[in-house]
């Protein structure tokens, strides 16, 4: 009965202490959870007054989780979900959700891809894939914020575990061009930014694959894209891209993906799409 009564004490002032956790700052959790900064402040004081530990530290105009208070949010980010889990289905034993993140608007196209075969495999998995860049994705594997980064470099740290999962194949997605072969020199070249290869040329820089095929159709251009049958390029032409692959690695947070139910099933589905091959493979 007194653990029950001292986390009653506690549950009130853990949601605002997950959402300043989450964004490392007091003004953008406040925006996100639409309260006041003072109030989220209050209960975060009241949180460490409560367990006699302080849980950030502050860094310049931002704040950083003590190691007790890394400890506190994934518990608390653990417990949350649990909740969420048990009671957003009518079945028991609903699968928790596993977030996928990916540093570049590519690599979300292949993480977008992996995921729905996931759930074609497994139609109880519940996916969701955002874009994490790679400065802030390390940040959000410590914090419990997403479960995997995919990204295009090993991310070495002591709670994490990176690997490589093979080469991205690339191909020019562009119009029809009447049987003659794509003539690069005369069409534009659409970039999505961040991308991987390296594009010398690019008339329009987007900000998405989907916005990368909406400019190809209407400038008559052409866009590089992963070679993995994506929808948003139904009606173009797929040409041999000649450029180098880019190596994509996944990173989590220790222990193995094993222990996250849907994580291996995603890294198995990212491994078998078609545009990756193993790593120095020809």
């Amino acid at each position: 009965m007194e653990r029950h009564r001292r986390i009653a004490a506690l549950w009130n002032w853990l949601p605002a202490f997950r959402g300043v956790a989450e964004f490392e700052s007091v003004h953008k959790a406040a925006i996100d959870l639409a309260v006041s900064p003072s109030a989220l402040s209050r209960s975060v004081r009241l949180l460490e007054d409560a367990v006699g530990r302080p849980l950030f530290l502050r860094e310049g105009a931002g704040l950083k989780l003590t190691p007790f208070g890394h400890e506190l949010f994934l518990a608390t980010k653990e417990a949350i979900r649990r909740i969420d889990d048990a009671t957003s289905s009518g079945e028991d034993g609903a699968a928790q959700q596993v977030t996928i993140g990916a540093s570049s608007p590519v690599l979300l196209a292949l993480a977008d891809a992996a995921s729905m075969a996931t759930l074609r495999a497994d139609p109880g998995a519940r996916m969701r894939t955002r874009l994490s860049p790679e400065e802030e994705g390390v940040g959000e594997l410590l914090r419990g914020g997403i479960d995997l980064l995919l990204g295009l470099r090993a991310e070495r740290h002591a709670e994490l575990v990176s690997e490589p999962l093979g080469e991205a194949q690339y191909a020019a997605f562009h119009l029809e061009t009447d049987g003659k072969g794509l003539d690069k020199a005369a069409r534009p070249l659409v970039c999505v930014a961040g991308q991987g290869p390296a594009l010398e040329r690019s008339a329009l820089e987007v900000s998405s694959v989907g916005s990368a095929v909406d400019a190809v159709r209407e400038l008559e251009g052409y866009c590089v894209l992963p070679d993995v049958g994506l929808p948003c390029v139904k009606g173009l032409v797929r040409t041999r891209h000649e450029g180098a692959p880019d190596a994509i690695h996944a990173t989590w947070r220790k222990p193995v993906a094993e222990a996250i139910p849907g994580l291996d099933s995603f890294v198995k589905a990212m491994r078998a799409l078609r545009s990756l091959r193993s790593c120095g493979q020809e």
